[in-house]
């Protein structure tokens, strides 16, 4: 099995400060799903005293690799997925040694997963056939989308509220799909597609957020223009917002030269407009802050694993 996080790529996907905001932005020929793996891959993996992965917890979380931060041992994760269904999650994680199933399902669950894609805009006209290998615990399903406020209300429900613990990583895939694929009862809007995700991410149990939104060309560069419509000038406005709030902004995108075989796109880690504010600017001396800024090229490859380099590597 391949190495689920590159050696490199590591220390970038470090965890974050308490209650910070990590934004992934990404395109069409740039997807995100394999790095926000790899960011629940980091979070879940377990330790011991030692540093070293427990026995029970790399059954679950990969058997191939050593962790180096104590603080990732007593981590969940909160996935809400509004783009992707459960099982492409379950496939691509096989492939890095993530089993999401025991993850799900164990007497101790480290993950809750919420089903905002099966019904998000209108009921089906004929009832879902039940998902193969679909674990029973810890996986819900939201209904079709009404009004944002019963969206909101079905989300807080499905979040603990018993534990004081900031413990679970809230991961949102791509919650801007609302912006374009609501009823238009829903009254979605950005300000308040803003204020639920401000919302969420309040909860005492959050430890911190990670969050990947669409940034591709037309949806951004065109909200700039007088003739733009609603959904361009939405969509702007909503990415726009949560850059300035990210301490962290990674961005994906294609080569500038168009596409190669053996590259798969540039990723790009930087401060986010929220860095200054929550003291995670680096110093002269380097000693504070993320440090961890610059630009790499990154493969993905057909068997799961990412090579990634900087340029003239």
């Amino acid at each position: 099995m391949p190495t689920p996080i590159p050696s490199n790529l590591s220390p970038l996907l470090k965890l974050p400060a308490p209650g910070s905001l990590t934004l992934i932005t990404s395109v069409l020929d740039a997807t995100s799903n394999w790095l926000l793996l790899r960011y629940i891959y980091a979070a879940l993996r377990p330790e011991n005293q030692d540093g070293h992965a427990t026995t029970a917890a790399r059954v679950a979380v990969g058997a191939n690799e050593e962790t180096t931060h104590d603080k990732n041992k007593d981590l969940k994760v909160i996935l809400i997925s509004f783009l992707r269904p459960f099982e492409l999650w379950r496939e691509m994680g096989k492939k890095i040694g993530l089993d999401l199933p025991s993850l799900l399902s164990a007497s101790n669950p480290r993950l809750i997963y919420i089903d905002a894609f099966t019904h998000l805009s209108y009921p089906p006209s004929t009832p879902t056939p039940p998902l193969p290998h679909q674990p029973h615990a810890n996986i819900h399903t939201l209904a079709p989308l009404t009004t944002l406020a019963t969206l909101e209300s079905r989300l807080l429900s499905l979040i603990p509220t018993h534990l004081p613990l900031q413990n679970y990583v809230l991961v949102l895939d791509s919650p801007d799909l609302l912006l374009a694929a609501s009823p238009p009862t829903a009254n979605i809007a950005p300000l308040t597609l803003s204020s639920l995700l401000l919302t969420l991410r309040s909860r005492s149990c959050i430890h911190s957020t990670v969050l990947t939104l669409s940034a591709d060309g037309p949806l951004l560069h065109n909200g700039a223009n007088a003739a733009a419509t609603p959904l361009e000038l939405s969509h702007r406005e909503f990415v726009s917002g949560m850059a300035h709030q990210a301490e962290r902004v990674v961005q994906l995108r294609g080569l500038d030269t168009g596409a190669a075989r053996d590259v798969s796109g540039v990723l790009r880690f930087s401060n986010g407009g929220g860095a200054a504010a929550a003291g995670l600017e680096e110093t002269e001396g380097g000693e504070a802050g993320v440090k961890e800024e610059g630009e790499w090229l990154y493969q993905v490859k057909g068997d799961g694993s990412v090579r990634v380099w900087t340029r003239g590597e």
